[in-house]
Parts: C-alpha cells; sequence; structure tokens
C-alpha cells in the first residue's frame, strides 16, 4: 500500500512540475484560440492534488488487501461505508454478487447480481458472508473469497455452483430494512 501511495505521489509531482515547465515556456507565446485553451495553466495548478487529496481518496475507494478473517475467509477488498454499522438479527438490503474460483459469474434467476433483502443470521446466509459482513457499515462493499466449507460445501448448488467451489463474493449494504432497536 504504501509503494502504491508514494507511486501516485510521485507521478502527480511529475505531472505537476511538468505542467509548471511548460507555463513558463509558453509566457512569450500567443494563446491558442481553441476551446481547450479556455481553462488556464493557473486554474488547473488551483484543482491539483496533494497528498491528504490522495490519501482521503484512497480511503474512500478502499485498498485492495489479501487479509484472512478466519480460516477459509479472506478479505480482498473493503469500502468502508458512511451509515449505521451492520447489526446482527436486522435485515437490509443487500446487492451480492459471486465469482467461481476462475472467474465466471454465478448466474441467478435474474442475472449476474442480485439485489435481496437479507437478515444477517446464522440461518438465512452461509456462514461465509455472515462472518465477511461482520464490522460493515450501510453504503459499504466488501469482496470476499470464501472457501468450500463456509459457503456450499461438498453440495454446492446444482447447475450453479459446483461442489467444493472456492467463491469470490461482493456484498455492498445499501439500506437498512428496519430500524435498530
Amino acid at each position: 500500500m504504501k509503494m502504491f501511495l508514494i507511486l501516485v505521489l510521485s507521478v502527480t509531482a511529475l505531472f505537476v512540475w511538468q505542467r509548471s515547465n511548460q507555463e513558463t515556456t509558453k509566457k512569450d507565446q500567443p494563446a491558442p484560440t481553441t476551446k481547450a485553451s479556455t481553462v488556464s495553466e493557473h486554474d488547473w495548478a488551483k484543482h491539483s492534488l496533494d497528498r491528504t487529496t490522495i490519501i482521503g481518496i484512497l480511503e474512500r475507494k478502499g485498498q485492495p488487501e489479501r487479509r484472512k478473517l478466519r480460516s477459509g475467509l479472506v478479505l480482498l477488498l473493503d469500502v468502508p461505508g458512511s451509515g449505521e454499522p451492520v447489526r446482527r438479527q436486522h435485515s437490509y438490503i443487500v446487492r451480492l454478487r459471486m465469482w467461481l474460483h476462475r472467474g465466471d459469474p454465478v448466474r441467478w434467476e435474474d442475472g449476474d447480481e442480485t439485489l435481496t433483502e437479507i437478515r444477517i443470521s446464522r440461518g438465512s446466509m452461509m456462514s461465509g458472508l455472515f462472518y465477511g459482513i461482520e464490522g460493515m457499515r450501510v453504503g459499504g462493499t466488501r469482496r470476499l473469497e470464501i472457501a468450500p466449507h463456509l459457503s456450499y460445501g461438498e453440495e454446492g448448488v446444482p447447475g450453479r455452483i459446483p461442489p467444493n467451489a472456492l467463491l469470490t463474493a461482493e456484498i455492498k449494504v445499501l439500506a437498512a430494512v428496519d430500524a435498530p432497536a
């Protein structure tokens, strides 16, 4: 993550430096009359990204990770939400997308993704999602790698998910259905 941030900052600094050099060499030249010249170099410099802006963007977008949450469950991406924390035994509207290990999407009746109301409990969802949703907030997104023993196991889902399939699931909590007590 640090290397990525250093790379982004270096590229941004190089771009700003090149723009400032172009500005000093163009002072004696007449300005072009195209529509693209309506934004001056000074306007662009006002909107350039500084280090804190880049860090803020990265925090909002989420960083790719590969953090083990528990045996058989790996967090691949975490984009924090800004709403209320997700609580057990409450219902939420979620968007769920799943892929098989080789990248093939799991197809449901409605297509590649499912928009559904789900109750956060062990009985209403596979164990991998139940454990993976812990700590999320409304508006957040997580991408998880779920081992077979935490998903559909040896049975699979006939015609959709083969037995002993390693799944990648992306869950986005859109809204709470019932207000927390």
